[in-house]
C-alpha cells in the first residue's frame, strides 16, 4: 500500500481495515507490519497527528507509529493523543518491521507492547479502556482519527494475529521480517 497524499479532508486516501471489529473487539491479538515513512521524522503537533495505524474510535484510539517516533493512546485533541510514549529503536528512513502486542489482562484495561527491528520499543501497561468493549472499533492506516494528516510511505505484509506474542517470538519474528525487507 502506497500512501502520497500528506492531507486529506475527503476522508480517502488511506486504508480501512474491513471487520475491524472482528480482528480487534478482542481481550488479546498482535499487529505485525512493515512501515516505510516517507515524511520528516522529528518532533511537531503534525507529526503527532500523522500515524501508521490507529485502532479503536474516535474517543478512544491506539495510535501505533506516528512520525514523530511515539505510540499515542487514549482520547485526542484534534488527532494528536492525549497520551504519548516515545518509540525508542524506529529508523528515520527505510523499512522498520514492527509489532504491537494488545493484552487485556484479569479483567483489567489494555495493555500494550511495541516492538521494532528485533526489540522492546516501548510499552503502555493500561491504555486507559478495552477495545474489547467498544461497540464497533475501526482501524484505518495511514491516519489517525480525528484528523486530516496522514501518515505517507508505505505499507507491507500486514498480520493481524488472534494471540498476543510473548517478547521473544515478537523480538524473533520482528528482527527477521526486518532482515527479509
Amino acid at each position: 500500500l502506497d500512501l502520497s497524499s500528506g492531507w486529506d479532508n475527503k476522508n480517502q486516501n488511506h486504508a480501512f481495515v474491513k471487520d475491524a471489529k472482528g480482528y480487534f473487539n478482542k481481550t488479546e491479538f498482535t499487529v505485525l507490519l512493515y512501515v516505510n515513512r516517507s515524511g520528516a521524522p522529528g518532533a511537531s503537533e503534525v507529526n503527532d497527528k500523522s500515524v501508521a495505524m490507529t485502532i479503536g474510535s474516535g474517543e478512544n484510539a491506539l495510535r501505533l507509529l506516528t512520525l514523530s517516533d511515539k505510540f499515542g493512546y487514549g482520547g485526542d485533541n484534534g488527532g494528536v493523543s492525549n497520551h504519548f510514549i516515545s518509540l525508542e529503536g524506529i529508523e528515520g528512513s527505510g523499512w522498520n518491521s514492527v509489532a504491537m502486542t494488545y493484552q487485556e489482562k484479569d479483567g483489567q484495561n489494555g495493555s500494550v507492547v511495541i516492538y521494532a527491528n528485533g526489540q522492546k520499543v516501548g510499552e503502555v501497561a493500561d491504555v486507559g479502556f478495552k477495545l474489547s468493549q467498544m461497540e464497533n472499533p475501526e482501524a484505518v492506516l495511514g491516519r489517525s482519527f480525528n484528523t486530516n494528516y496522514m501518515l505517507t510511505g508505505r505499507y507491507d505484509n500486514i498480520v493481524v494475529l488472534g494471540s498476543s506474542l510473548d517478547e521473544t517470538t515478537a523480538c524473533a519474528e520482528t528482527a527477521w521480517r526486518r532482515w527479509r525487507k
